[in-house]
């Protein structure tokens, strides 16, 4: 009723529910499913169509490696891999990244879980490109390649390149989410590179299903919507 009580004001209830779950897993412990206290994703929904071309992202990252080289190294594996800031910062070592048989580089991630079920462990493929620079981290630090990194350093180092290159929407997410952004475009660049194949992002990203994809990082376009609907309708 309160989770509901919120919803009708407006506001997003996501840290509502977040905070109602802990509570009764810490005091009760007993495990409540998201869909047993569940509502609008909020503010995450709100971005789920927000698309920044690539050749803006290239300039956002040039930005970022002018100032600081590690920093952009660091934005670029978040966007490449689509790791959340924490994974990204913490699990970026040399230690975990393996080659498999066919010769794919893969970074091995511990990521996000849900409460007491522990955190996913996800393969993050690797391109050369992006591993030729990691390398370099890792002769200059050792195992963590982002060990010297402040995460509060590069989100403002972000917020200068963002305020540069981007506006309305796209601004308002970056602005909002300095680190995460890089998640959300992983996603939409993604999705179209696949022809919009949920399940296949889900997987390369590290999301457990495709529902979070479609509501919050990258809900299929308007303009897609009515070509294959336009193309389809007639047939049946």
């Amino acid at each position: 009723e309160f989770v509901a009580a919120v919803h009708q004001t407006g506001r997003g209830t996501k840290y509502y529910r977040l905070a109602l779950r802990g509570f009764f897993l810490s005091s009760k412990g007993i495990t409540i499913n998201p869909t047993d206290i569940s509502g609008e994703m909020g503010e995450l929904g709100k971005w789920k169509r927000v698309f920044v071309p690539k050749a803006t992202l290239t300039k956002i990252l040039e930005y970022v490696y002018q100032q600081n080289f590690d920093y952009g190294v660091a934005d670029e594996c978040a966007y490449k891999t689509g790791s959340r800031a924490t994974a990204t910062l913490e699990e970026f070592k040399k230690s975990n990244i393996t080659t498999e048989e066919d010769g794919t580089v893969v970074m091995k991630v511990l990521d996000k879980g849900f409460h007491r079920k522990g955190r996913q462990t996800w393969f993050k493929i690797i391109p050369k490109d992006l591993l030729e620079k990691l390398q370099i981290l890792f002769a200059r630090h050792g195992d963590n390649a982002f060990a010297t990194v402040d995460a509060d350093k590069l989100r403002a180092v972000n917020k200068e390149a963002y305020r540069q290159f981007l506006e309305g929407q796209a601004l308002e997410l970056a602005l909002s989410e300095p680190l995460h952004f890089w998640r959300h475009m992983f996603a939409q660049h993604m999705l179209r590179a696949t022809n919009w194949n949920y399940d296949l992002v889900a997987e390369l990203g590290g999301w457990k299903g495709s529902d979070i994809i479609k509501k919050c990082y990258g809900a299929p376009t308007r303009e897609l919507i009515r070509k294959a609907g336009l193309e389809a309708i007639p047939n049946i």
